[in-house]
């Protein structure tokens, strides 16, 4: 699998510092503002669409990357900095499932003869 997994391990730094909110998403959480790296979100956002396709053409073939896909879209699921990355991740579990669920199927099948 390409290093579309590495992403996961990218910390995604928070700053307070307005020295950092040109390059950044600001959020305002309360009564502090906080930065979020427009890259870091950049780059969750490409993962997770980059992830949908591959899922989706190779639905039969992708099983073997379904533990690593899950530990990567499990915690953004709660990534509340950016919604899109969250509904992404959501988009993506389904998808995971199915194709877990079509390799049982075609295990059980080849089993069967």
């Amino acid at each position: 699998m390409p290093n579309i997994f590495e992403i996961r391990k990218k910390p995604c730094k928070i700053n307070t510092d307005e020295k950092y909110f040109d390059e950044s998403t600001v959020i305002l959480l309360g009564d502090v503002n906080i930065a979020v790296k427009n890259s870091v979100i950049k780059e969750k956002t490409l993962m997770l669409g980059n992830l949908i396709e591959i899922v989706k053409n190779l639905s039969n073939s992708f099983p073997m990357y379904i533990e690593e896909s899950l530990k990567s879209i499990l915690p953004l699921l709660k990534f509340y900095f950016d919604t899109h990355i969250s509904l992404l991740a959501a988009f993506d579990l389904p998808l995971l499932i199915k194709s877990a669920s079509n390799c049982l199927k075609n295990y059980e099948k080849g089993n069967e003869n």
